[in-house]
Protein backbone atom coordinates (compact mmCIF):
# COMPACT_ATOMS: atom_id res chain seq x y z
CA UNK A 1 0.00 0.00 0.00
CA UNK A 2 1.58 3.63 -1.23
CA UNK A 3 1.46 6.81 0.55
CA UNK A 4 -1.67 7.79 -1.45
CA UNK A 5 -3.69 4.63 -0.76
CA UNK A 6 -3.25 5.01 2.91
CA UNK A 7 -4.65 8.46 2.84
CA UNK A 8 -7.51 7.95 0.54
CA UNK A 9 -8.45 5.08 3.13
CA UNK A 10 -7.91 7.55 5.71
CA UNK A 11 -10.59 9.66 3.97
CA UNK A 12 -14.49 10.09 4.76
CA UNK A 13 -16.63 7.63 3.49
CA UNK A 14 -19.84 8.90 1.72
CA UNK A 15 -20.85 6.29 0.00
CA UNK A 16 -21.01 3.55 -2.85
CA UNK A 17 -20.41 3.80 -6.49
CA UNK A 18 -24.00 2.53 -8.24
CA UNK A 19 -25.46 2.30 -11.32
CA UNK A 20 -26.06 4.41 -14.16
CA UNK A 21 -22.19 5.18 -14.39
CA UNK A 22 -19.85 6.09 -17.32
CA UNK A 23 -16.15 6.35 -17.34
CA UNK A 24 -16.63 9.93 -17.04
CA UNK A 25 -19.55 10.23 -14.85
CA UNK A 26 -20.39 8.16 -11.34
CA UNK A 27 -23.42 7.68 -9.22
CA UNK A 28 -22.70 7.32 -6.18
CA UNK A 29 -25.24 6.20 -3.47
CA UNK A 30 -24.58 8.38 -0.33
CA UNK A 31 -24.94 7.98 3.60
CA UNK A 32 -27.85 9.04 5.27
CA UNK A 33 -25.01 10.72 6.93
CA UNK A 34 -23.34 12.48 4.23
CA UNK A 35 -26.48 14.09 2.99
CA UNK A 36 -26.73 16.54 5.80
CA UNK A 37 -23.21 17.52 5.00
CA UNK A 38 -23.70 19.80 1.62
CA UNK A 39 -21.71 18.26 -0.83
CA UNK A 40 -22.09 19.84 -4.35
CA UNK A 41 -19.05 21.53 -5.10
CA UNK A 42 -16.92 19.18 -3.41
CA UNK A 43 -13.69 16.80 -4.62
CA UNK A 44 -13.93 13.06 -4.21
CA UNK A 45 -10.55 10.30 -4.68
CA UNK A 46 -11.94 7.06 -5.98
CA UNK A 47 -9.51 4.30 -5.30
CA UNK A 48 -9.56 1.53 -7.95
CA UNK A 49 -7.38 -0.73 -10.12
CA UNK A 50 -6.54 -1.14 -13.32
CA UNK A 51 -4.28 -3.23 -15.15
CA UNK A 52 -3.50 -4.66 -11.88
CA UNK A 53 -2.08 -1.23 -10.74
CA UNK A 54 -3.51 1.11 -8.19
CA UNK A 55 -5.64 4.07 -9.86
CA UNK A 56 -7.42 6.94 -8.51
CA UNK A 57 -9.82 8.88 -10.18
CA UNK A 58 -10.54 12.30 -9.15
CA UNK A 59 -13.84 14.57 -9.29
CA UNK A 60 -16.22 17.11 -8.53
CA UNK A 61 -19.59 16.81 -7.06
CA UNK A 62 -22.02 18.11 -9.27
CA UNK A 63 -25.43 17.19 -8.17
CA UNK A 64 -27.03 15.31 -5.29
CA UNK A 65 -30.64 13.54 -6.35
CA UNK A 66 -33.02 11.81 -3.72
CA UNK A 67 -35.38 9.73 -4.78
CA UNK A 68 -38.15 7.70 -3.42
CA UNK A 69 -38.50 4.44 -5.78
CA UNK A 70 -42.41 4.19 -4.02
CA UNK A 71 -43.50 7.85 -4.55
CA UNK A 72 -42.23 7.18 -8.45
CA UNK A 73 -45.98 5.28 -8.75
CA UNK A 74 -48.57 7.29 -10.38
CA UNK A 75 -51.10 5.91 -7.70
CA UNK A 76 -48.90 7.28 -5.13
CA UNK A 77 -48.02 10.14 -6.86
CA UNK A 78 -51.60 11.08 -7.53
CA UNK A 79 -51.98 10.66 -3.36
CA UNK A 80 -49.06 12.91 -2.83
CA UNK A 81 -50.62 15.72 -5.25
CA UNK A 82 -53.76 15.43 -3.39
CA UNK A 83 -52.59 15.33 0.37
CA UNK A 84 -48.72 16.74 0.10
CA UNK A 85 -47.41 13.05 1.40
CA UNK A 86 -48.16 9.67 1.63
CA UNK A 87 -47.27 8.19 4.94
CA UNK A 88 -45.52 5.89 5.85
CA UNK A 89 -43.38 6.06 2.64
CA UNK A 90 -42.89 10.12 2.19
CA UNK A 91 -38.94 10.19 3.62
CA UNK A 92 -38.68 6.66 5.11
CA UNK A 93 -37.32 5.23 1.53
CA UNK A 94 -35.47 7.72 0.06
CA UNK A 95 -32.26 7.26 -1.70
CA UNK A 96 -29.48 9.91 -2.06
CA UNK A 97 -27.39 10.27 -5.01
CA UNK A 98 -24.92 11.85 -5.95
CA UNK A 99 -23.27 12.63 -9.71
CA UNK A 100 -19.71 13.02 -9.77
CA UNK A 101 -18.07 13.99 -12.67
CA UNK A 102 -14.38 12.64 -13.09
CA UNK A 103 -12.04 15.48 -13.86
CA UNK A 104 -8.22 13.46 -13.98
CA UNK A 105 -7.37 9.38 -13.53
CA UNK A 106 -3.99 8.59 -13.22
CA UNK A 107 -2.29 5.61 -11.87
CA UNK A 108 0.20 5.60 -8.94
Amino acid sequence: MNELSERVQQSEWIGTISSPSTNTRLSVDILEEAYEKGLVGNFCTVEFVQNGQPAYAIGQIASVTRLNPYLERHSVRKITSIRGEANPLTGKHDVQTVELIITSVFEW
